[in-house]
């Protein structure tokens, strides 16, 4: 039954992926501007972007060593970066970016280590990232709150997007300080998700006792952070949009928020709509530069997702099992 919702959400999304696009691609503005935009591509660009697509995941891979030594999960670097490629091709699949968190404690859990600790890892990685993504975003769109406020739709969006990250700070705060204070433990068995609070309650105890860790790790993560919004960034630049980074900057945790939504497969369609309304609006280039810069950021992301596909072939599990990605996202 699991499964059977998990293929109806893909479908779903598929379907709103092929839709979006649709409407997209088939407009008359992308249209006219697409033969303007394309031929004066510049590929060194776009080659930076691919390159700096895969900065953001050797980044995201060392905060995750960091995690796994910081709960004594010992793990050579190359067997951990094939599970990091391993997970990143999983993602790609209908299991999503948390299904490729759960193959990542698949995998641990049949390398020998405990799943307890294995989700823990896992979970102090995302939280992490997490952490950085509020400060980066509140940084940067505060930081050109004026530029924004030009447009009435993309004022909303950004005020949409600072509730969003106050109520998740609120919780996140929350789950710490009631964690601190022994309080998760009491909740009653009834609350929704008691589990998933426990679990987040003791990651954030665990992550606030590591002083010098946790400084790398948010360290690294405002440098993944950095990096990924440079990907389109440069992409920008391959399409010769003429707008300055800071602005693309200031524009990615809106784009990357709402494509996050479980509402269409890998944010594809929901991340290029916003990329032409908001910088034809803010910024009056071209639909099809827009989308463009969208797409060209997507595909360097997922050129080494796919290149994490390479990992399995040589994979071998030291516990029994089903191979699968699937099987492995059900590790008991």
């Amino acid at each position: 039954m699991n499964m059977m919702r998990k293929w109806l959400l893909f479908s779903v999304q598929l379907t709103v992926t092929a839709l979006l696009l649709v409407i997209i691609l088939r407009s008359d503005d992308f249209r006219d501007g697409l033969m303007q935009v394309l031929p004066a591509a510049q590929p060194g660009w776009l080659a930076a972007a691919v390159a700096g697509a895969l900065l953001v995941n050797l980044l995201t891979w060392l905060r995750w060593r960091i995690c796994l030594g910081m709960l004594g999960l010992a793990l050579p670097a190359g067997r951990s970066l094939t599970f990091y490629g391993i997970s990143l091709f999983a993602s790609l699949s209908f299991l999503g970016p948390l299904g490729g968190d759960a193959v990542r404690v698949g995998l641990l859990w049949r390398d020998g280590h405990p799943r307890a600790a294995a989700a823990m890892s896992v979970l102090l990685d995302r939280t992490s990232g997490l952490v950085a993504l509020i400060l980066g975003a509140v940084a940067f769109t505060a930081f050109r709150h004026t530029w924004f406020q030009q447009d009435p739709l993309a004022s909303r969006l950004v005020l949409a997007l600072w509730i969003y990250l106050f109520v998740l700070t609120l919780m996140l705060a929350g789950t710490l300080f009631i964690g601190r204070k022994g309080g998760l433990s009491h909740l009653p068995a009834w609350i929704p998700g008691r589990p998933h609070l426990l679990a987040a309650g003791e990651a954030w105890n665990l992550f606030a006792r590591q002083g010098r860790h946790i400084l790398v790790m948010v360290g690294l993560s405002i440098a993944s952070i950095m990096t990924y919004f440079s990907v389109f960034a440069f992409c920008a630049s391959a399409f010769r949009l003429d707008i300055a980074w800071l602005d693309i900057f200031a524009i990615m945790p809106i784009v990357d928020v709402a494509a996050a939504l479980p509402v269409s497969f890998a944010g594809l369609g929901v991340r290029e709509a916003l990329f032409e309304l908001m910088l034809e609006r803010l910024a009056g280039a071209p639909a099809a530069a827009g989308v463009l810069v969208a797409l060209g950021g997507f595909v360097s992301m997922t050129v080494w997702s796919l290149a994490g596909g390479l990992c399995l072939p040589g994979y071998r599990a030291k516990r029994g099992g089903h191979f699968t990605l699937t099987e492995l996202a059900k590790t008991p």
